[in-house]
């Protein structure tokens, strides 16, 4: 049998988009840690600490990037093992009344003037790991 005959290659095109390794990622745990990747905090300019605002209008979190030590700073401590950050904002839930069922991603986070913006009306649910 001859495999090449049989074979009916397709080559997978490039079009521009970046790996999931080079995009900004965010999501949100239903206890409240939210994760940063290294990529978002670079584009941010690794910020010791944030400034975390809410819109209820909207239903938009915002970072604002700040020096530690300022009133109202919440720290970006660091995770194990990962060079990306993480905020602890339990306060964030309880204080606007978000609930989330489960962890969450932050779809299409971006950056608007300084403020890292993150949208939870179109936050998806984080596929969770199978356990075996």
């Amino acid at each position: 049998m001859n495999i090449e005959s049989s074979t009916q290659w397709e080559v997978l095109p490039r079009d521009g988009t970046r790996g999931a390794w080079k995009k900004m990622c965010v999501s949100l745990t239903a206890e409240g840690r939210l994760r940063i990747c290294s990529v978002t905090m670079k584009a941010l300019g690794r910020p010791l600490a944030f400034l975390v605002l809410y819109d209820r209008h909207t239903h938009r979190i915002g970072l604002k990037p700040s020096p530690s030590g300022v009133e109202n700073a919440y720290p970006a401590g660091k995770r194990a093992q990962s060079p990306g950050r993480v905020l602890y904002l339990a306060r964030l839930l309880e204080e606007f009344g978000i609930q989330l069922p489960r962890t969450v991603r932050f779809v299409n986070p971006r950056i608007e003037n300084g403020i890292l913006l993150l949208d939870l009306r179109t936050a998806a649910p984080l596929a969770g790991r199978s356990k075996q």
